[in-house]
């Protein structure tokens, strides 16, 4: 068998192929752009994060947005979607452009193209929170949740190109830290946002008056959009590409290959039942210690800041002594949090619960998502990404859900039990886990040679 850096010679493609123009770039798969332009590109794609963490706080998912619906409706089930909206937007469809970034040279253009469109649904909510006093309620909820499921599927979309560009002109010796700082920052700017626009809203006597953050988002957006545009990628060569009938024996061709990988998936889902206590955590001692809004606000705050200082410190560990290692700080966190909250016995307790929760949280998305960027080669990338966030979705949405039926059927306690167990069975599959890294044998080429 011929070495996959150098393919045979074919005079046709084989079955599930199709040749590759005489015109793709003329470089070596293994790109420099990350060693040429690294710092530069570490520095624009900071600028680019910053600015979008400051939008995501004019316009929170989590604080703004559902106070803006509020006034239309008081369905829990609708407000509660909001930022479900936007986590499942974000993780389902990256499978889908994983086929079209395996035939592209550079992922730049493709990236810009996807991510305006991702912006744009700011620029509409400012526009329906200042018509909404002309329109219906109804129609203001429609074209509200409208918007919102655009900018989740048009982010999902943008995140696979924009992720495999990052992992070609970020070092990979400073990806933990790019994104531990990118992270950081994006948090810090967020509360910032978020601070601003409720001071903003705080007298608030209509809904138009919402348009203001809203707007503020939109400028935040396109500011980190002129940032992102700086990038500079260089082509890197495509082999030959996979015709779509044969993309599905691709993806199989990954899961059977790479079990370290599909042990990695396993461990992001178990993650994600691992830290669902959180969800729980601010009702729970509410209603059993009395807690006020106030000291429940500062819970979330602590939540809040702790990240700010865990991204980069999780992405500085990640890159010096490997991402097995900050996962496991993740998880044995939750671990330790959702203990404290099942015995806590005055509210005090909470704080350092929602503390470990906010490391947790960093681990569980900032950490793996620079970790995924570690598995395969450049070729295969695309698909690794996609396939990690999109099987990564349903246990998104289930855990929740099946935290939220335990706590309403057996008490909040016996829903902390259930996090617990799967907070052990993580932290136990990390263990077995291996460091990724190193340099991959490419299979999408590989299977060229089958």
């Amino acid at each position: 068998m011929n070495h996959p850096e150098n393919p045979p010679q074919i005079l046709a493609p084989p079955e599930g192929r199709e040749a590759v123009s005489a015109h793709a770039p003329d470089h070596d798969h293994t790109v420099d752009t990350a060693d040429e332009h690294g710092a530069f590109n570490f520095f624009v794609n900071l600028a680019d994060g910053s600015f979008f963490g400051l939008a995501l706080g004019f316009a929170s998912f989590v604080t703004i947005i559902p106070l803006f619906v509020g006034n239309f409706t008081t369905s829990a089930v609708l407000i509660g979607l909001i930022p479900a909206i936007h986590t499942l937007g974000w993780q389902l469809p990256q499978i889908i452009t994983a086929h079209r970034l395996s035939r592209m040279g550079e992922f730049k253009s493709f990236l810009l193209r996807i991510t305006f469109l991702e912006r744009l649904p700011f620029l509409g909510l400012a526009l329906i929170a200042w018509l909404a006093p002309q329109i219906s309620t109804r129609w203001v909820l429609i074209i509200t949740y409208a918007l919102l499921i655009w900018q989740g599927l048009a982010g999902g979309l943008a995140a696979n190109p924009w992720q495999s560009m990052i992992a070609k002109v970020i070092p990979a010796s400073r990806q933990g830290t790019f994104f531990g700082l990118q992270g950081g920052l994006a948090n810090a700017l967020s509360g910032l946002g978020a601070i601003i626009a409720g001071a903003m809203l705080v007298q608030a006597t209509e809904t138009r008056q919402y348009a203001l953050p809203f707007s503020l988002a939109f400028v935040a957006m396109m500011a980190s959009f002129f940032f992102l545009s700086l990038t500079k990628e260089k082509p890197h060569l495509v082999n030959y590409r996979l015709h779509q009938n044969g993309y599905i024996r691709y993806l199989l061709d990954i899961a059977r290959r790479d079990r370290d990988f599909m042990l990695f998936v396993l461990v992001r889902n178990l993650l994600q039942f691992s830290l669902l206590g959180l969800n729980f955590y601010a009702i729970y001692v509410a209603l059993t210690f009395q807690a006020s809004l106030l000291e429940i606000g500062l819970m979330n705050g602590i939540f809040a800041v702790v990240q700010i200082f865990a991204n980069p410190l999780l992405g500085i560990i990640s890159d010096r002594f490997g991402f097995r290692l900050s996962l496991m700080l993740g998880a044995f966190s939750a671990l330790l949090s959702t203990l404290i909250a099942l015995g806590g016995r005055q509210t005090s307790w909470f704080y350092l619960s929602f503390g470990l929760a906010g490391v947790a949280n960093v681990a569980m998305w900032t950490v793996v998502i620079a970790m995924t960027l570690k598995f395969g080669a450049l070729e295969d990338r695309p698909a690794y990404i996609g396939l990690s966030h999109t099987l990564t979705a349903p246990s998104t949405l289930l855990a929740p859900l099946l935290g939220g039926w335990i706590a309403d059927t057996r008490g909040y306690s016996a829903t902390f039990v259930f996090t617990l167990i799967f907070g052990l069975i993580a932290l136990l599959t990390i263990y077995l886990l291996h460091e990724p890294g190193g340099k991959a044998k490419p299979i999408l080429r590989a299977r060229r040679l089958v």
